[in-house]
Order: C-alpha cells, then structure tokens, then sequence
C-alpha cells in the first residue's frame, strides 16, 4: 500500500479497513451486478484508459477505430483482456450480491478513485452527482460480514452476531 495515494491518515485507514473488507469476503459496490443501474463508469476518465483499450483491441485483433472497448462498461474490461484459458472476475468468484445498492459502503470507491486529472470516474446515474470518502463500514457492510460468518461471537464482551441455541 503506497502511503503518498491517499491525502490523509483517515484515507490511509479506510484504505485498511477496505482491504479487510477484502479478506472477509467483501466485493467493490461499484462493480456489484445491478452497478450499472446506480452508476455511471466514465471510463476514458481512469488512469492508463488509451493504453489499456489499445492492448485489449490488439490482443482482440480489432482495428484501432473499433467501438468494442468504447461499448463495455469499465467492469467489462477483465472479461476483454482475460486470456482465452483464465477465468473472468465474476466467474472466478462467484459472488452474491446482498441487499440493496448501499451508497455508505466502504467497499464503494470515491467517485474520482483511478482518475487522471483530477477528473470524475464514478457518477450516479440517478440525478448525476460525486460522492466522497465512506470513513467507516456501513450497516450493510456488517450485514453482509453476519451472513458470511453468522456463527461467529466477538470477542470482548460483544453481543453475538446469532443469538445462542
């Protein structure tokens, strides 16, 4: 984790707490199966855009004024450049989507996460408009955690996550 992308001590710890989210089971919202209902990708806005779609284009043998990569969402991209014999990202993992969209999630990424520029990557489709940084894991973010691991009892005097038999 490169300590100089984030602007302060709080991002560097969300940051953590994002990548815990990882461990524990959690995906990004924004690539979540029903993202592109809740966000807009302005993907030639990502960092490294021009040089991913000119690999992918060739590696598809595609002229270079094809409208292929410009058609694809940004979270199609790991499908257009997965080599013929790998698994994509969603077959891979195989994952669920739980409850609604949740725009407090940590697992979202800010709406100019990957930009170059300065510029916006992330907008809501609905109304359009950025949001920022999500400091701490939401409701469905511990609910999403209870149902991967609904047996678990923290410790420390906390109540358990399923109450006992």
């Amino acid at each position: 984790m490169d300590p100089d992308v984030w602007a302060n001590d709080q991002q560097r710890a969300t940051a953590v707490v994002h990548e815990l989210g990882h461990v524990m089971g959690l995906h990004h919202e924004h690539q979540r199966h029903d993202a592109a209902a809740h966000v807009k990708f302005n993907c030639p806005e990502v960092r490294g855009y021009a040089e991913a779609k000119k690999i992918i284009l060739e590696k598809r043998r595609l002229p270079a004024d094809s409208d292929y990569f410009d058609k694809m969402q940004c979270t199609d991209v790991d499908e257009a450049s997965a080599p013929d014999d790998r698994m994509t990202f969603r077959e891979f993992y195989n994952y669920k989507t739980v409850g609604n969209f949740d725009w407090k999630s940590v697992m979202l990424y800010t709406s100019k996460s990957g930009a170059s520029r300065g510029a916006v990557v992330l907008e809501k489709v609905e109304g359009g408009g950025t949001w920022g940084w999500n400091y701490e894991p939401s409701e469905g973010d511990v609910a999403a955690v209870k149902l991967l691991y609904p047996d678990v009892t923290p410790q420390g005097g906390g109540r358990p996550s399923k109450p006992p038999k």
